[in-house]
């Protein structure tokens, strides 16, 4: 697992890839993040692999708790799989959002 930093488009991927759906209850709509294995146990803040989107009611009812190993071990599973998704996602869309900065910046002019 490696450290990246979790950025509102890292977000917006990770909501995107589990069609914003709460990964605990799956009936409610995401409206955060949260650390499967929490950060006082070893849960790195900003790595991807240990983040799940899920709703502030499940959030608040897990709090610093762990989860089932059988549970948690499917929920890391997916979420090592949305890492990867979300990396490469990223990667494609980086050249793009630097060209946009640069050519609204007027940095880069284009001739006709």
């Amino acid at each position: 697992m490696c450290r990246y930093r979790v950025t509102k488009v890292v977000r917006y991927f990770i909501h995107e890839y589990y069609n914003c759906v709460c990964v605990y209850c799956k009936t409610s709509p995401s409206e955060t993040l949260d650390h499967v294995v929490p950060l006082y146990e070893n849960g790195l803040r900003g790595n991807m692999e240990n983040l799940v989107p899920c709703c502030n009611k499940c959030n608040q009812e897990k709090g610093k708790q762990r989860l089932e190993e059988h549970v948690e071990n499917e929920i890391l599973e997916k979420a090592f799989t949305c890492a990867k998704v979300v990396r490469k996602q990223v990667q494609n869309i980086g050249p793009m959002i630097t060209f946009s900065i640069l050519f609204h910046s007027g940095k880069i002019k284009i001739k006709h």
